[in-house]
């Protein structure tokens, strides 16, 4: 008898193993050169910007080296200003038997002075803009004054006469008294502040406008024996 069963083949799976392995390997391979390819990027990025930063941290010491060395140029051609003259034609004290403020006198006074100007540069024209005179004296303001603008050749000096004015300013009695004191025995110490611009002329090249501020305190007894007051002399930042 014959067998009726339907012989019904059933599809066959073939693993290929070996397969699976060079595919894994493959994408393991594919990682790891992914892996040092950025390590590469990363690193070449990292020394792109330090060749980066160390090229602007040398501009910047380059900038700051060629600041410095132009402003010591500057310094060794300012002028020398010095204090020759001091004069108070007028000093008065009034005394107050009632004041409506604080003060109990009140003060005029004048006050002149002489100012040297100094050019010792052998190459360097100077040009001075309009010159702001402060006078003080133990720390009590005695007036301003202002000078007009005025050139100078190298190796040349200019001496200019200047006074200031104040009229009815209020002041404590024994502040008064002990400046009229000071004044009379020549020990008062006047403060004077100059302050102005500079320019700077060499050969065709000139340097405008440079702001310079001189410091000045003079003693009356000194200048009254013909010995003058150094100021100091220096560039100021705007």
């Amino acid at each position: 008898m014959a067998d009726t069963r339907l012989n019904i083949d059933k599809p066959e799976h073939h693993v290929i193993f070996s397969d699976i392995r060079q595919n894994l390997l493959a994408m393991a391979v594919r990682g790891k050169n992914n892996k040092e390819h950025n390590r590469e990027c990363c690193a070449c990025q990292l020394a792109c910007c330090a060749r980066t930063g160390l090229a602007a941290l040398a501009f910047l010491l380059i900038l700051i080296f060629l600041g410095v060395t132009f402003l010591i140029s500057l310094r060794s051609c300012l002028p020398e200003i010095n204090i020759c003259g001091l004069n108070f034609p007028t000093f008065e004290v009034i005394m107050h038997r009632k004041s409506a403020t604080r003060h109990t006198a009140s003060l005029i006074a004048q006050i002149e002075l002489g100012i040297e100007f100094l050019n010792k540069n052998k190459k360097v024209d100077l040009s001075y803009g309009q010159l702001r005179i402060l006078a003080t004296a133990e720390d009590f303001h005695l007036g301003k004054a202002k000078v007009g603008a005025f050139s100078q050749k190298t190796r040349n000096s200019t001496f200019i006469r200047v006074g200031t004015r104040i009229e009815h300013v209020g002041i404590y009695k024994a502040d008064a008294e002990q400046l009229k004191f000071d004044l009379v025995n020549s020990e008062v110490f006047l403060g004077v502040i100059i302050a102005s611009t500079l320019s700077f002329h060499v050969g065709g090249i000139t340097i405008n406008g440079i702001p310079i501020l001189a410091r000045c305190y003079p003693k009356k007894a000194e200048i009254e024996i013909e010995t003058k007051t150094i100021c100091s002399v220096s560039i100021v930042p705007t």
